[in-house]
């Protein structure tokens, strides 16, 4: 079992772009995560304007023991109307995306428990924010048992437009019991 107290977030910063276009290039980030990038500069391009707090996306690197092994973002859900719409979900839901980069940590239980710990320390620290949904692809099986031992409960399977396959929708409240 991990260390929680060993599991840090800090925010992302530009210094962590190779560290992200390294990771977001892993085979296995890319095929759940989405395509490849084929630049450095795509990867800037993609996260400098979160960096700044042009898009309201908060963006974290995890690390274990100050190593960085892992990416986490979270975002209130109704700032993208479209996405939204195809929950159905709470207006003042946030969501989570994230991923293991270092492939030493993958399907060890390492992504269930820095999840559990993000949500209550970061997303639920937000006093507005009413439920935390999280919707893998209804393939990614693995994170759907990650996801559910970090404590959340599948609540439909919705197509969202523009994504290849239908997402698993898991929802996390605040009220919930922490997990062991």
């Amino acid at each position: 079992m991990y260390q929680r107290s060993a599991i840090t977030f800090r925010p992302l910063e530009q210094d962590d772009f190779r560290l992200m276009y390294r990771w977001l290039r892993d085979p296995e980030v890319a095929r759940w995560y989405g395509r490849a990038p084929e630049t450095l500069a795509e990867v800037e391009g993609k996260y400098a304007s979160r960096i700044s707090g042009e898009e309201p996306v908060q963006c974290f690197i995890v690390s274990y023991h100050e190593k960085p092994v892992a990416y986490v973002q979270t975002y209130r859900i109704d700032h993208d109307f479209e996405y939204a719409e195809a929950l159905g979900v709470d207006r003042d839901a946030a969501g989570v995306d994230l991923f293991v980069g270092e492939s030493a940590f993958r399907y060890r239980g390492f992504g269930a428990v820095m999840l559990r710990m993000f949500v209550d320390l970061i997303v639920f620290g937000e006093p507005r924010i009413s439920c935390c949904v999280i919707a893998p692809s209804v393939s990614n099986v693995s994170a759907i048992r990650a996801y559910e031992k970090a404590g959340f409960r599948h609540i439909k399977t919705v197509r969202v437009p523009q994504e290849s396959e239908p997402e698993y929708v898991m929802i996390d409240w605040p009220d919930e019991m922490e997990m062991e």
